[in-house]
């Protein structure tokens, strides 16, 4: 389901990220306005370079990352057949991506219990050395309880 969602942000985060966010700009703003005087060589005025990243984990904690998980979830499209599920992605201007899991007796699905719902049914690794599990599944479904028991019945099919 497309949308902002609140489970994405949380307020804490918040105002970290604002706090956060708020410094950085403001540093970076001050090492460009003081790097700009004339006279000083090419790397004093790369000097408030160094304050981008620091704007962009900002950013980052502000909530950023909901509203791009919002976008996402906008040029997603989820399919479920007798074996398998489906996600495809169509993001603009970026890569289309599909990609599919197997439903297995062994597939553990997790729902959340809520409506829109999430069912999740695999994790990727991701992050450093590959530590970080994300999970994967149907995310935000309008009806997830029709879905959750086709799961079921596909895990129990693949038993026989």
């Amino acid at each position: 389901m497309p949308g902002l969602y609140t489970g994405d942000f949380a307020a804490a985060k918040i105002f970290l990220g604002l706090a956060f966010t708020g410094f950085s700009l403001f540093w970076t703003g001050m090492a460009w306005w003081i790097t700009g005087q004339a006279g000083l060589p090419l790397l004093f005025r790369l000097f408030p370079l160094f304050g981008v990243p620091f704007v962009l984990i900002g950013l980052r904690i502000l909530g950023v990352g909901g509203v791009w998980r919002a976008y996402e979830r906008r040029y997603t499209w989820y399919t479920l057949t007798n074996r398998r599920a489906f996600i495809a992605t169509a993001l603009p201007l970026l890569k289309r991506s599909l990609k599919s899991w197997p439903i297995a007796p062994t597939t553990e699905i997790e729902f959340d219990g809520n409506t829109p719902g999430t069912l999740i049914f695999a994790y990727e690794n991701r992050g450093q050395h590959g530590k970080t599990p994300k999970p994967i599944g149907f995310i935000r479904l309008p009806d997830p309880l029709p879905v959750l028991r086709l799961m079921h019945q596909t895990r129990k099919r693949q038993m026989i």
